[in-house]
């Protein structure tokens, strides 16, 4: 491939960033640009435009374009494939994809481009070397930044020096006496900058609302929260959008070694009545914050939301009296159909149109803000953590950690976590309470405010390494919200009457992060769990629980099991393997990489990846702001590599009422499970702990009965046999079936963005036209199409006419109207509809030739009426387009006729013949629009316009029609094309949009039924029952031991203590420990039994055990247990 010049346009076809790497003319390539969006905007959905001797490979970036400009002959695969690379450049450089960021990071974007094409030719790099070589410091700068900072301190040496002298002969010529006392003067002082600290140090916080932060320390240095640091190195931590309730934050696991993870605890605000009422008011705040490894914040963006949910329809219209304090230089936005006037000057929350009300039954976002804090703001933490780490004799170090409060606001349960690994830590002096469990220290603090606001912490631990300790988790609650915002009052709008509301803030419950850092794992009080991707804090899938349970969350776990990855078989092998080696293991499919199997390789081509890449929806009219951020959408959509199908994540929460919910890969649930039914019924058991191995299937929960905590403790094992059986089948299926799941959000929300935009653009049309009929419908003349029709034909304008003409805001309301439609149609609903149709045909073939253990719960039947319904959207979507185009054309032939009518009605030498005498006029397409699209638009065929709601799919059913849905569509659809739009009996595009969320749903429960046939409880295995028990218990030296044959061993111990020694004969392997034979040695100190040597011919076995003195040896026939011979020789004997 040759590629000419890769850019960077707008849709006007400016460029705003270009480089050309072969040599051409700068006018040539903004020629090249400017033509390109005329030949962009054709109907083709290719991302490919040829001219005569140069292609142009093009992927929408938000409002921009990407555009590479090679010539014919380059190969089409290896550009699409540049082309992506190019954007996963830009999105990863850039935070946001607008012209101002872009030219914010030009120089950089540059030189990636230099990286990924020299001289014309793409080079085989992949984004992480193109980073990799972007962050490369080089050698000559650092040392001239070296030797420019020590000419700075030698300078400033120089004039401290110089400023002595001065001030010395001053003091001298004072004491000189020569004349009046002299006035002191004044030297100028220059203070050198600090230079950053040899030892880098950390703290990370939790900033107001509830907030945790962990703090990692250097040998022998202290470390301050509140102090800026200008290091590179920094973590992330990530809070998504976790609803109404909460906030928490949490590093990104990138290419460093995350430094922290956090976990956050809301606390409730008061609610306004004990109970829900019919009106509920939820605040929430999402917090995502950037740190470096110091501490010192990077980025700090606090996002919230305000929902409003109304439960009766008779109190819709109200209005909401709101504390909204800017504080944090804070940012508020209100939704499009609130009064923003009201809200701006008295904070009061309604709808514009004061004769409407909220929507009933369902969660209204009503308002937004946002906050952002600089690097320098340090009294955003409320608490400082300093460490001291000291290295003593013998790897031995003496970690002290002491805290301090540094704002008024009193924080709750504070608790600290240290991890450890070489050996248990000893505390020598601590504040409150400690705890040693596992692998980690956890102090618990409690309560800090003004009266306990520092205190410390010191203890004692081997460690190979100081960084053993880190990083350490800070866990506290707040009270007190980032941002002032709250609501004062709830009234109804007509008769200005105060109601009751309630206002609930949940609070998480638990928290966990996936094996890989992807994504996050939150559980709110309300059986809610939501998944969070780490990278952009944006909600990837909720789980609603609360359909199965009413009891809170008590246990969350994130496993993962390895695929066929070659599990060890041999007894070496299964001796050597130890928990913490396949732990420290990547997960990076070497077994599969191992296998030379074609049809294995040839399953996880991924033809999604030749597909365009679907564009990001606009915000501010959907509900999912998912599919807003291009990052989401990667992460979203990310393809099936051989690494990633090598394991299996099972996501496991547990209910406090036994209720066990599983999940695996992330969105798909396998179902709701009781522990009650392990028991028969007759206990009631609380999971408390989930652990996993990622060799075995079986998973395992610890739980109690409910009731006493000190009523026992079980273990139960959870066998996912799915996970052996389906084999790497497993992981295609829940990859296409998850990707399928949220095309389909993603189609369901495309299609509500194309209604709302088409039916904004026809308020303004339809109200000027309903006044336009009101005034000739009193003069009883004739209608508003006839009066256009004669106007057009004849050039005769009548006076109600020619008043109502000038509504320029039609044309832009139509345009825009009609562009914005072409737009979600072109960009969004086709692309999203060919990966539906691809990734339905990979799910279907797999039903096909899959084998008969392999239960997936895979219907071909099912995936057939998918199919048969993606068409049918193809369809329809193909015929917006088209008409789309049409009334579009039409309507800009009305618009410049208008303009050419007005300007000659305005004239004074009005005539009729104006309109005759204008060229350039279509008259066939102005009429052809006055008497369709004007008064009823042909896209009421395919969108459901109607303010009610209502559809037209109960007058069809498809299941009536003989043949395919497909075919009665298009012959249903053939007929309307002859009659008026409203004569079609067809579905709408929403109404065929929620057929096929109802067929997709069917075919994903008919998996997870399968997936829950495949869960197998097993047996409760009693740990304790609650009740002290006394055992006696007598301690013995292993002198020696072997094996007698398949079923017994035998073993040479000792007491320890004295002379006297005891030899079991017999250890029945399969028996229990009392059924052992004792043989005991009274005799001298000699006899303590040091080795044993076994005959162990059948029918006549025999022990010979040797003395500790190496001196006596006793010989047993082990078939009739008589001793043969009792020798007591010298070393110079023949003892063996």
């Amino acid at each position: 491939m040759v590629v000419l010049a890769a850019s960077i346009c707008t849709r006007g076809g400016k460029a705003i960033l270009s480089r050309h790497f072969r040599e051409i003319a700068r006018s040539r390539i903004e020629g090249l640009l400017a033509a390109f969006p005329k030949l962009a905007d054709s109907s083709t959905q290719h991302t490919t435009v040829e001219q005569d001797n140069v292609r142009y490979v093009y992927q929408p970036l938000d409002e921009l374009y990407m555009v590479l400009i090679t010539n014919r002959q380059s190969n089409i695969l290896q550009d699409i494939d540049s082309l992506h690379l190019f954007a996963q450049v830009v999105s990863s450089l850039c935070k946001t994809l607008d012209e101002r960021e872009i030219l914010r990071n030009a120089y950089e974007l540059l030189s990636a481009f230099d990286e990924i094409v020299s001289l014309g030719h793409r080079e085989n790099l992949s984004l992480s070397q193109i980073k990799t070589f972007l962050e490369m410091e080089s050698h000559e700068e650092r040392i001239q930044e070296i030797i420019s900072r020590n000419k700075e301190l030698e300078a400033t040496e120089e004039r401290k020096r110089k400023a002595k002298q001065l001030e010395l002969q001053r003091k001298e010529m004072s004491r000189g006496g020569r004349g009046a006392i002299p006035r002191a003067p004044s030297y100028p002082t220059y203070q050198a900058p600090p230079r950053a600290p040899a030892q880098s140090s950390y703290d990370s916080y939790e900033a107001e609302k509830n907030k945790s932060f962990k703090a990692t320390a250097s040998k022998g240095k202290g470390m301050q929260l509140g102090k800026k640091s200008k290091t590179t190195d920094m973590f992330e931590r990530v809070r998504g959008d976790l609803g109404a309730s909460s906030e928490d934050s949490a590093p990104l696991v990138s290419g460093a070694q995350p430094v922290s993870n956090v976990e956050k605890v809301t606390s409730d605000r008061l609610s306004s009545s004990a109970d829900r009422d019919a009106i509920h008011v939820v605040v929430g705040e999402a917090i995502s914050a950037k740190f470096d490894k110091d501490g010192a914040i990077k980025t700090f963006v606090v996002k919230g939301d305000l929902q409003l949910r109304i439960s009766d329809p008779a109190l819709a219209k109200v209005k909401l009296d709101l504390t909204a304090n800017p504080t944090h230089n804070a940012q508020f936005k209100t939704h499009p159909n609130v009064d923003k006037a009201q809200f701006a000057s008295s904070k009061l929350i309604q709808l514009r149109d004061p004769s409407k009300g909220f929507p009933a039954n369902v969660p209204v976002g009503v308002l937004r803000w946002s906050a952002t804090a600089s690097s320098d703001s340090s009294d955003v933490a409320p608490i400082t953590f300093n460490v001291w780490v000291n290295k003593g004799a013998d790897d031995a170090f003496t970690v002290t950690v002491e805290y301090e409060l540094t704002g008024a606001d009193t924080l709750r349960d504070v608790a600290i976590t240290i991890p450890y690994s070489t050996s248990e830590p000893s505390v020598s002096s601590f504040d409150a309470l400690y705890e040693v469990s596992g692998d980690t220290l956890e102090w618990t603090i409690g309560t800090v405010n003004e009266t306990s606001a520092n205190g410390a912490f010191e203890f004692e631990a081997q460690a190979e390494d100081e960084a053993e300790f880190f990083p350490m988790s800070v866990h506290f609650s707040k009270a007190k919200p980032l941002i002032d915002v709250d609501v004062n009052s709830v009234t109804l709008a007509e008769m200005d009457q105060d109601v009751s509301f309630t206002k609930v803030i949940n609070k998480v419950r638990k928290i966990t992060w996936k094996a890989n850092g992807h994504s996050l794992a939150v559980a709110f009080d309300n059986q809610t769990l939501r998944l969070t991707d780490s990278q952009t804090g944006k909600v990837l899938h909720n789980i609603d629980c609360s359909v199965y349970t009413d009891a809170p969350i008590c246990c969350l776990g994130w496993g993962y099991f390895l695929l066929d990855t070659g599990l060890p078989t041999t007894p070496a092998q299964r001796r050597g393997l130890v928990s913490n080696d396949i732990n420290d293991q990547p997960r990076d499919g070497h077994a599969s990489n191992a296998r030379c199997s074609l049809p294995y390789h040839l399953s996880f081509l991924d033809v999604e990846q030749v597909l365009p890449k679907l564009s990001p929806l606009s915000t501010g009219t959907i509900d999912d702001d998912v599919f807003t951020l291009r990052s989401s959408l990667d992460e979203i959509f990310r393809p099936l590599t051989l690494a990633s199908a090598d394991s299996a994540d099972v996501l496991v929460a547990g209910f406090e009422d036994g209720t066990v919910h599983i999940s695996m890969y992330d969105f798909f649930e396998v179902g709701t499970f009781s522990l009650g039914d392990v028991f028969d019924g007759a206990v009631k058991c609380i999971p408390l702990l989930h652990s996993f191995h990622p060799h075995s299937t079986t998973h395992t929960l610890l739980g109690r009965p409910a009731g006493d905590m000190q009523s026992g403790l079980f273990l139960v094992p959870v066998d996912l046999r799915l996970l052996s059986t389906a084999g790497r089948s497993l992981a295609v299926l829940a990859s296409k079936s998850t990707q399928m799941r949220h095309l389909l959000r993603y189609v369901l929300q495309v299609q509500r963005q194309i209604v709302a935009d088409f039916k904004a653009a026809l308020e303004i049309p339809t109200r000027f036209i309903r006044n336009i009929e009101e005034a000739l419908e009193q003069k009883g003349e004739w209608s508003w199409p006839q009066a256009a029709f004669h106007l057009v034909v004849t050039g005769d304008c009548p006076e109600d006419v020619r008043e109502w003409m000038g509504h320029k805001r039609w044309e832009k309301a139509m345009v825009s109207g009609y562009e914005s439609v072409r737009r979600l149609v072109h960009e969004h609903l086709l692309p999203a509809l060919e990966k539906f149709v691809v990734l339905a045909s990979r799910l279907r073939g797999l039903s096909r030739f899959q084998t008969s253990n392999h239960d997936l719960g895979l219907s071909t039947q099912g995936l057939d009426v998918i199919h048969d319904t993606l068409d049918c959207l193809q369809l329809v979507a193909h015929e917006i387009l088209l008409t789309c185009g049409s009334e579009l054309a039409h309507f800009r032939a009305f618009a410049a006729w208008l303009h050419e009518e007005i300007d000659a009605q305005s004239s004074e030498g009005n005539t009729g013949e104006t309109s005759d005498i204008t060229p350039g006029v279509d008259h066939s397409s102005i009429l052809d629009y006055i008497g369709g699209a004007m008064t009823c638009s042909r896209l009421s065929m395919f969108l459901n316009l109607e303010s009610d709601g209502e559809d037209k799919a109960d007058e069809w059913d498809p299941r009536t029609e003989e043949g395919s849905l497909f075919d009665s569509y298009k012959a249903e659809l053939n007929k309307a094309k002859t009659s008026k739009p409203s004569t079609m009996k067809a579905p709408h595009l929403d109404a065929l949009t929620m057929h096929l969320e109802r067929q997709c749903s069917t075919f994903f429960r008919k998996i997870a039924e399968a997936r829950r046939r495949n869960v197998r409880f097993g047996r409760p295995i009693q740990l304790c029952n609650g009740e002290p028990k006394t055992l006696a218990a007598r301690m013995y030296v292993l002198r020696d031991m072997d094996f007698v044959d398949d079923a017994e061993i035998m073993l040479a111990v000792s007491n320890g203590k004295s002379d006297k020694g005891r030899l079991p004969v017999e250890v029945p392997l399969s028996g229990q420990l009392q059924d052992f034979t004792w043989v005991s040695f009274a005799g001298g100190m000699g006899w303590t039994p040091q080795r044993v040597a076994l005959h162990s011919k059948k029918g006549r076995r025999a022990v010979c055990v040797l003395a500790e003195d190496s001196l006596h040896y006793r010989i047993y026939d082990l078939d009739s247990g008589n001793e043969v011979k009792d020798v007591d020789e010298s070393m110079e004997q023949d003892v063996a």
